[in-house]
């Protein structure tokens, strides 16, 4: 944390793990949240225990066949980015607009700084997408191989995803 080079470990990790907890719940409700909506089963959800290794956690159980089980894992697992940048989306298009004083705009910075703050993914939930990425990127990769050949997409855009696919199974094979 480079903040921490200006005002100390002690106050970074204050501010990152205490004082910013609304991200740390935003983050624990995305994963679990992504993990019932793809039909894993949610085994327990915990939104914020700073005394811990970790801020907070998400168990769940992948259910179904191989392919739903890796959707599963990986959309899960990734759903802190998505809905932190879906959150951030409305709150600085809808939200930031109206003006309802001091103390308004003040829970709103904070808010957009918490959730912004821990959008990024952990250790835990990197290693969780990638054990279901390769199906993933399959499905995509066919997905957008249906589309080319249709002409909804154009063909600069097919290379650079086909592109992006060999980089992923390169990088896979380390």
């Amino acid at each position: 944390m480079y903040i921490s080079r200006f005002i100390g470990m002690r106050l970074t990790m204050l501010i990152a793990n205490r004082i910013t907890f609304i991200g740390v719940v935003h983050h624990e409700l995305s994963h679990a949240a992504f993990a019932l909506v793809t039909g894993a089963e949610v085994s327990n959800i915990n939104l914020f225990n700073p005394n811990q290794d970790t801020l907070g956690s998400v168990s769940i159980t992948p259910r179904g066949n191989f392919v739903i089980r890796s959707i599963q894992l990986t959309l899960s697992s990734i759903a802190p980015v998505i809905t932190g940048c879906i959150s951030l989306y409305l709150i600085f298009n809808y939200i930031f607009p109206l003006s309802s004083g001091v103390l308004f705009n003040i829970l709103k910075v904070y808010i957009f700084l918490s959730i912004l703050l821990h959008m990024e993914m952990s250790f835990a939930d990197i290693k969780g997408a990638f054990k279901g990425l390769p199906v993933c990127f399959s499905i995509g990769f066919v997905l957008v191989l249906v589309l080319s050949l249709t002409g909804v997409i154009s063909e600069t855009n097919y290379q650079m995803i086909k592109d992006l696919w060999y980089g992923v199974l390169t990088i896979w094979k380390f």
